[in-house]
């Protein structure tokens, strides 16, 4: 699905239409991709971005957003209205699904092999806890703001990459033994192993990126962007291909909004 900067009055602050979504899933079907066996992909003529996921990870659906003409720079007064709006939401009712989601989200990043728990926890538990004890989301840039706001209503973890970074094409496949990369300026790294990965096939090998848990700086967005990639992660067994897409929409529509996208486009990936 894609919206225009037309759009933009269009666009309901706190609340975004349900819209019907095409869920692309080839279920057992599969196609050998540089070595890694696909299972499900959204790969049409006019795709902007190409998803796949490898056959071995199963229980994943993904809402997948790509914007461009992006103005990255520090939150306007509206787009914070909205973090906070989020977090007076979440305070009160808990994010969508409660604790029952939180568990399925976990058990989701289980499956590959992978612990998340402690350090390792998936990226909307972070949120979640610095809300509890802060009452707020931190102010950082309008792109991370918005991110924020929408994986601590959602209860999903949400993985946002520079598109340039990423390119047309992309895999998402367990981490293998021993991977790895630099998560902060600091140099720290996260222990890919059994981890569910957001690749690049720009250098033909599908280098991880992102993940439910951290992002790598490779991968980074930067005031400098005009176009990013963003990938929700969500267990298929709890939410509906409907329901991610509705989150997907409105993560581009804020884009729209708030972030100066001329355009994005929206698409559900699902292997159940």
């Amino acid at each position: 699905m894609r919206a225009t900067i037309e759009e933009r009055e269009r666009i309901m602050v706190f609340e975004i239409p349900r819209r019907d979504c095409n869920v692309l899933n080839v279920g057992h079907h599969s196609q050998l991709l540089n070595n890694w066996r696909v299972v499900a992909t959204n790969a049409t003529e006019n795709t902007m971005l190409n998803v796949e996921i490898c056959e071995a990870v199963s229980g994943l659906s993904v809402g997948i957003v790509q914007a461009s003409g992006l103005t990255i720079a520090e939150s306007d007064s509206v787009l914070r209205d909205y973090c906070d709006h989020a977090v007076a939401q979440v305070l009160q009712e808990g994010p969508a699904g409660g604790d029952e989601h939180r568990q399925h989200v976990r058990a989701m990043l289980r499956v590959g092999g992978f612990k998340p728990a402690g350090r390792n926890k998936p990226a909307q538990e972070y949120l979640a806890r610095t809300v509890e004890k802060e009452g707020s989301l931190p102010a950082i840039l309008n792109v991370v703001d918005l991110l924020n706001a929408v994986s601590l209503k959602s209860g999903l973890p949400i993985s946002m990459l520079a598109a340039d970074r990423l390119g047309a094409s992309s895999l998402l496949r367990y981490g293998q033994q021993d991977e790895s990369f630099v998560f902060n300026r600091a140099g720290q790294e996260l222990s890919l192993t059994g981890l569910i990965c957001w690749c690049s096939d720009q250098d033909g090998d599908f280098t991880p990126l992102g993940s439910p848990v951290k992002n790598s700086m490779a991968g980074k967005v930067t005031e400098k962007d005009t176009g990013i990639a963003v990938c929700v992660y969500a267990p298929a067994e709890s939410v509906t291909g409907n329901e991610l897409q509705r989150i997907a929409d409105e993560f581009g529509d804020g884009l729209v909004r708030w972030c100066g996208a001329t355009e994005y486009e929206s698409d559900v990936v699902s292997c159940h």
